[in-house]
């Protein structure tokens, strides 16, 4: 089976839909080393893109 996102990436492709994709910003679900000590909105968005 493929992975998901190839999955999506054909049919995008396929039916030439547009998409949005968004990540889920809860910093505890980061990897530990990513996870800011400060945690300002400034320092998340920075873990986030790190991420």
């Amino acid at each position: 089976m493929k992975a998901f996102a190839d999955r999506l990436a054909e049919a995008v492709r396929r039916t030439a839909a547009p998409v949005v994709v968004g990540l889920d910003p809860r910093l505890e679900s980061l990897p530990p080393l990513l996870v800011p000590e400060d945690k300002s909105p400034e320092a998340a968005a920075l873990a986030v893109e790190r991420f």
